[in-house]
């Protein structure tokens, strides 16, 4: 159903593109099944669309108007550092649609020091700003230390910016508390690194029940988080997303690729990008901001739709503990009994709300 709202507030911090599913690692939580031998990649101009079409969108975005402000283009996978002329082919592009670019790894390419700082130069030199690092007990056993502290040292030198992420589970070694231990670093350097204006974050991520990471539910993190502390969601229609496929979905949360069997697809789909021009991905997106479903995701979050099912149904069965709102996510779209009542819940908070 679609709505006719106020939409003008809603500015898009991101567009994220998962440009290839391959990844020289073939980690045990991963969500898209990756590995070296997942080759499925973006096609080029559908890519360039794309990017030219979140250039639009920001140019005409409140964020813009009132602070300059244009949203990033994260670049994802998969790993996009696998590929490396598509990925600086596409970098360049968002360079000159006036984009920041940014991307995500798992630091496979920081083996020998040389190479992991001319490969990042020529990176930065095509406009990379950000790289998003994720190393843990998950990437430990693909991507040796010393891999990640070149690259660390390598964006210093650079003097581009970095967050690290470090997945939290339970029984995990390597946290956020004994990271540097890990890596192999002193208390004095570990010191000088978080003194460094380039290293933004050294950050917890949490393990959730989905792809490959079905097979080790009993290791999820304790979920920290009741449903009712959580508020509205900073992605849904602010950090849309289109993958190799060309699929277009309303944000880079798990549930694009994990939902319950009786949906032939993911609830959070707009649809394929594939041979539709900038205008049309123009469309789908101004379209999204009028959709029900999404609108409220981004009034109210996962956590809150939750809550107002379960008003409406006090006899329904459903987690009360989570690790975040895709947490969240992740139950109303692989629980029967959730998705069998979250129409009319939706149709009542749009009488009520108005909208």
């Amino acid at each position: 159903m679609s709505l006719d709202v106020p939409v003008g507030d809603i500015s898009p911090h991101s567009f994220g593109l998962l440009m290839t599913r391959q990844c020289p690692a073939q980690c045990d939580h991963c969500v898209m099944h990756s590995t070296p031998k997942t080759l499925e990649t973006v096609d080029v101009v559908t890519a360039e669309n794309y990017i030219e079409a979140a250039a639009r969108i920001g140019h005409g975005s409140r964020a813009f108007r009132e602070k300059g402000k244009l949203p990033s283009i994260a670049f994802s996978g998969g790993d996009p550092y696998v590929q490396p002329e598509l990925f600086k082919h596409l970098i360049r592009h968002a360079t000159r649609m006036g984009l920041r670019s940014e991307g995500a790894t798992s630091g496979f390419w920081g083996r020998g020091r040389r190479r992991c700082f001319t490969y990042l130069e020529e990176l930065k030199d095509c406009g990379l700003h950000h790289v998003g690092l994720s190393w843990d007990d998950m990437h430990a056993p693909y991507v040796a230390a010393e891999a990640i502290r070149n690259i660390i040292d390598a964006v210093i030198h650079l003097d581009m910016k970095l967050t690290i992420n470090v997945l939290q589970y339970r029984g995990s070694t390597i946290t956020v508390e004994n990271f540097w231990e890990y890596l192999g670093v002193s208390p004095e350097q570990a010191a000088a690194y978080e003194r460094s204006p380039s290293i933004l974050r050294v950050r917890e991520n949490h393990y959730c029940e989905v792809g490959r990471g079905k097979q080790h539910g009993d290791v999820v993190l304790d979920p920290r988080r009741h449903y009712t502390e959580m508020d509205r969601c900073d992605f849904a229609i602010q950090s849309p997303v289109m993958d190799w496929n060309g699929d277009f979905f309303c944000c880079c949360g798990f549930s694009n690729y994990d939902f319950h069997e009786s949906l032939e697809e993911s609830p959070l789909k707009l649809g394929n990008f594939n041979g539709l021009g900038v205008d049309g991905m123009v469309e789908v997106y101004e379209a999204m901001k009028h959709d029900l479903l999404f609108l409220l995701l981004y009034l109210v979050g996962p956590a809150g739709f939750l809550r107002e099912i379960l008003k409406d149904n006090p006899g329904l069965s459903s987690r009360t503990q989570y690790c975040g709102q895709c947490d969240v996510c992740n139950e109303l779209w692989g629980n029967a009994d959730l998705l069998e009542h979250a129409p009319a819940t939706l149709e009542r908070l749009a009488r009520q709300m108005g909208i």
